[in-house]
């Protein structure tokens, strides 16, 4: 088992990790096993088909699932634009 913590968009989460070896002992793979943030559980679509043959690897895809699940950033310095309804004059 390992943990890694991963940081986006001000929320961060805790991604705990499990190698399971091959029955021939020639490799492991690794999984996802939980995802937390502030100690609770959460389901990020597809988070449970994340296996790699390293540990590093499946951090990387693990956080690419949590990206696609988050959406994607507000570009920097740009704010929503908004359209008013309201009649004028």
């Amino acid at each position: 088992m390992a943990t890694r913590t991963y940081t986006k968009a001000g929320r961060t989460f805790e991604i705990v990790f499990s190698e399971n070896p091959h029955p021939s002992g020639a490799y492991a793979a690794w999984s996802v096993e939980n995802v937390y943030e502030a100690g609770n559980e959460v389901t990020i679509p597809g988070i449970d088909d994340v296996a790699a043959s390293s540990e590093d690897e499946a951090f990387t895809r693990a956080c690419g699932r949590i990206d696609k699940w988050l959406g994607p950033e507000p570009t920097a310095g740009t704010a929503p634009q908004f359209t008013s309804t309201k009649p004028t004059g």
